[in-house]
Parts: structure tokens; sequence; C-alpha cells
């Protein structure tokens, strides 16, 4: 005669589901492999205490996270992969499905610590001093991400004459900190700015600064002020 088994009782066996961060560029600057970095993290996943019941077995583990489906790799009661960045601010759930041979399958879920990241930019200021001078004031105002206080930036200028002479000016700017380089005031100047943050993320900003222009001056010859 026929007889029902309860499929709560045939229901493949999963103990755990735990990720990790494997770029170990971005665990340096981080100092912990679970808290990911949005859009730089490479995030591997792992299932444990896989096992079919009642002579099922295991046929696929599957990992979803913020919309991403990636399939896990059997070796004996574990399943690894994913290592897949992730794009999100703020925390994300990550659900591990295991199917077995007759089709029945469990879940498991994890939450995701995620820190936002997204690439430098800036708000730039660069005059000459009275706008006549050679003592230029450079000033960079950046906006990287925080990640607990743990990221970087790093702002170096380059400068050229837009004529072609001379030698290039360059050096490094501290952030929100007004120095002065000196561009001789006869020439207008091309000036690249570009900020890298720990990560490698990179913004670069172009600006020209025209020839100092006096705001008063005297013709000694016509006795005149213009």
């Amino acid at each position: 005669g026929a007889f029902t088994v309860k499929e709560s009782d045939c229901k493949p066996t999963i103990t755990g589901l735990t990720y990790q961060d494997t770029n170990a560029t971005a665990v340096a600057i981080t100092g912990n492999n679970q808290d990911i970095v949005r859009n730089i993290s490479t995030v591997r996943y792992t299932a444990s205490g896989l096992a079919g019941t009642k002579s099922a077995s295991i046929v696929s583990v599957q990992v979803n996270v913020n919309g991403n489906s990636y399939t896990l790799t059997m070796s004996g009661s574990t399943a690894t992969g994913g290592n897949a960045t992730i794009n999100s601010g703020t925390n994300v759930t990550a659900t591990v499905t295991v199917t077995d041979s007759r089709g029945i399958t469990n879940t498991k879920t994890v939450t995701v610590t995620m820190l936002d990241w997204s690439v430098p930019s800036a708000i730039l200021s660069v005059n000459r001093q009275n706008n006549y001078y050679s003592e230029t004031d450079f000033k960079v105002d950046a906006q990287y991400a925080y990640i607990n206080g743990h990221n970087t930036i790093t702002i170096t200028y380059r400068c050229v004459r837009e004529d072609g002479g001379g030698s290039a000016v360059t050096g490094s700017l501290q952030d929100n900190v007004t120095s002065v380089v000196t561009l001789d005031n006869n020439y207008a100047w091309l000036i690249t700015i570009t900020l890298v943050d720990g990560f490698g993320g990179t913004a670069t900003y172009n600006i020209r600064i025209s020839r100092g222009m006096p705001i008063v001056y005297f013709d000694r010859l016509n006795n005149a002020i213009g």
C-alpha cells in the first residue's frame, strides 16, 4: 500500500553558512575579512554540514545575495564559491539553498556586513594670490569612503606651462590644507590634480590658470593708472 513521508523529515542538512573577503588588499585596509567593501572585496561563501537524508544525495548548492546567484562547488560535506564583489552600501543577506536528488531543499542565511565605498572626488580651489602673483594657493577638499577610519587619500599635482616651455612643477598636498605653489606669473599653466585612495580608486581633475593679471598697474610714461 501507499505510505506518506513528511518532507520536513527528508530535508538535506546544512549546519552553517559563512563568508569571508579574500581580497588581500582590502583586508589589509579593513583589518577584518568579515567587513566587505562595496565593489572592492572578493566574497567567498562556505556552506558546511551538507548531507542528504534517507539515501538522497546533494545535487546543487546555490547562494543568492543582492540579486545575484552563485553555484558553490561541493567537496565532501562542504561547498564553496561565489568569489565576487557586492554592489551595496548597506548590509545584505546571503541565502544558501541546498537541493537533493529528490528535489527537496533546505536553506540557511547569513548577514554580510557591508562598508560603503565609491571613487573619491574633490572640491578644488586654485588661485593666484591677488589674482596676480606667481604664488598660487592650492586647496583640495577630498570626499572619500571612510571605511571605519581605515581608508587613506593621496593627493598629487603636476603643473606644466601652457606654451610647453620650462619644466613641470610637481608635488603633493594634504587634504583640506592650503599649500602655496609657485607658478611663474608670466605664463598660463595647465594643472592636473590626482586623488588616489587606499583601494586604488582614482579621480583626476584638470585646471587652467591664466597669467598673472595685476588689478592695478602704473603707466609711468603717461602718468596713468589702469
